[in-house]
């Protein structure tokens, strides 16, 4: 079976194959889009964060970049059987969600993996291999494997990573930037920070991070059918408009269940402290602006002005 998944990966990249990469800071939203996306016939998404270039996978030393892979937390994961976390201490929260990953048989993927990252040093290739090798985790048959899906993927930072996606991608490589307003995504940190004992980003760094990702965009030259800026903030107050305008961004049919978040089609209750409930996300400046510490917000938005202008984030102040 090596040789013939080996020779799918090197077929199918030679064919068909799209991307979408789903971007974005820490704590803006990034899960959501891509538990909406999750059960649509059309995709296939990699359920855990794929932190492919943040974990070196590219390493042309096969055996670091195996261990990298596999040896990473979100990856472990896919063991889990049925599991809802009511207490999860690292993230502070009781988010998390369900995972049920009964029908991916992990030495499978683990042994595909191998395959793959042994094979080759190709970047292309390894990322591909990654998907096919869920795939045949899930199917146990690579004849069962359908390849002419598009490969969804998604971890905070990306963009940090772009100008290697887009060398590695092409053009098959299409963009989710999560965008939301700076000062909920502020008080979102500090409060994971408060909850696990962290000390908390300088407010200059957190700024000088949230511009510096847009300027990385702008300097992708990436065009409109090949990024898309999701306001967070957005996908709540509207799901079935802006999920329309993904599946037009991404050519496929609009269906039903991209309103409803699924992680590996189980019913996803979130991965933030407040969950997926309208009630409980935290859309609300005037809270930010009473939560803050005062010297924090007015700094954000006297130096972030030409963003919150440019993308409508009215302060509270």
């Amino acid at each position: 079976m090596r040789e013939a998944f080996v020779k799918l990966v090197e077929q199918q990249a030679q064919e068909s194959a799209r991307f979408l990469v789903i971007m974005g800071m820490a704590k803006s939203g990034t899960t959501l889009p891509l538990t909406l996306l999750d059960g649509h016939p059309q995709l296939c998404v990699f359920p855990e964060e794929l932190r492919f270039f943040h974990l070196s996978c590219d390493d042309p030393d096969a055996q670091l970049a195996t261990e990298a892979l596999l040896g990473n937390a979100n990856i472990q994961q896919l063991k889990n059987r049925f599991n809802q976390y009511t207490e999860y201490q690292q993230h502070g929260g009781t988010g998390f969600g369900k995972r049920d990953y009964s029908n991916i048989d992990y030495q499978l993927f683990h042994q595909a993996i191998q395959w793959i990252y042994q094979g080759t040093d190709i970047a292309y290739l390894r990322y591909l291999g990654t998907f096919l090798a869920l795939e045949l985790a899930r199917h146990g048959d690579l004849s069962a494997i359908d390849t002419s899906r598009i490969f969804v993927s998604k971890a905070p930072h990306n963009e940090l990573y772009l100008s290697r996606w887009q060398r590695m991608l092409g053009n098959k490589g299409k963009y989710l930037f999560m965008l939301r307003s700076p000062f909920e995504l502020r008080l979102s940190l500090k409060k994971i920070d408060d909850l696990t004992n962290t000390q908390s980003l300088p407010v200059e760094n957190f700024v000088k991070g949230y511009e510096g990702r847009l300027k990385l965009l702008k300097l992708s030259n990436l065009s409109d059918s090949q990024l898309y800026i999701l306001k967070y903030e957005n996908l709540i107050d509207n799901p079935e408009m802006v999920m329309r305008q993904i599946a037009e961004f991404l050519q496929i049919e609009f269906q039903a269940g991209l309103l409803h978040p699924t992680k590996n089609n189980i019913d996803w209750d979130g991965n933030s402290i407040r969950g997926l409930s309208e009630n409980k996300i935290f859309n609300n400046p005037e809270r930010a602006r009473l939560e803050l510490d005062k010297e924090e917000y007015n700094y954000i938005e006297r130096n972030l002005q030409e963003i919150i202008e440019q993308y409508k984030y009215k302060s509270a102040s």
